[in-house]
């Protein structure tokens, strides 16, 4: 009886130590993760160059029908997708030019300053988009008169009269298409692309000097830009 007892004593405890034990082994759960289902509403930043070939439409003859300029537009991608960008675009285009009196040079300018949008088609190599812009657009005859001179000795051209100065809304809408030029090779890297774009532009009746006489000239402001940018997108 004494034996039984003892043995029972010495099982007892023994399942007590590997229970015991067994709960110390044990690992506790993980702890639940936070969200990460969650994506910033701003995706990627886009930085762009173009070279801007203005030609007028309708009633508006400036003068030179092929005009040059510049424009740059910056802009935040929107959602996980980037299928939308919004941003804020800035164009300068010299309509035409003259010289009057050897030493004094008149051009007809128009810049421009709107916000703009696109909706970009999820392609990876070539992405055809479609936007619209609205905002502000300057016209002015400004004349410049060389002056000596600069610190290397050499003339300079100094703006000395800006006339028939208008700012008037204006809108537009274009078409374009994007091509890739250069990948990063980690995910998520910077592209550069080439952009392609026509885009005509909308705005109310302006006046300007013709550059044949010296003449106002009062008419609309519609006119179409072709344009050969570069675009930076970091992802």
């Amino acid at each position: 009886m004494h034996r039984f007892a003892a043995v029972a004593a010495v099982v007892g405890m023994l399942g007590w130590s590997v229970s015991g034990t067994a709960q110390d082994n044990l690992v506790p759960p993980p702890e639940p993760s936070p969200r990460t289902s969650e994506t910033s509403l701003i995706s990627d930043a886009v930085l762009a160059v173009e070279l801007a070939f203005l030609v007028p439409r309708g009633d508006f003859r400036p003068g030179d029908g092929f005009a040059v300029g510049y424009g740059v537009r910056g802009a935040v991608g929107l959602g996980s997708r980037k299928l939308v960008d919004i941003g804020a675009a800035f164009r300068s285009v010299a309509l035409d030019s003259w010289t009057i009196h050897d030493r004094r040079e008149a051009k007809n300018m128009i810049r421009t300053l709107t916000v703009s949008g696109r909706l970009v088609a999820p392609l990876r190599y070539a992405r055809p988009y479609l936007g619209g812009s609205v905002g502000g657009a300057y016209f002015g005859t400004e004349t410049a008169i060389e002056q000596c001179c600069d610190d290397e000795g050499n003339p300079e051209w100094v703006l000395d009269h800006i006339a028939s100065v208008r700012i008037r809304p204006i809108a537009s809408a274009r078409a374009g298409l994007l091509v890739d030029l250069w990948r990063n090779g980690r995910r998520g890297g910077p592209i550069l692309s080439i952009d392609l774009g026509v885009e005509d532009h909308f705005g109310r009746r302006g006046s300007y000097q013709r550059a044949v006489d010296g003449g106002v000239e009062r008419s609309g402001m519609n006119h179409r830009v072709y344009s050969l940018g570069l675009t930076v997108r970091s992802r």
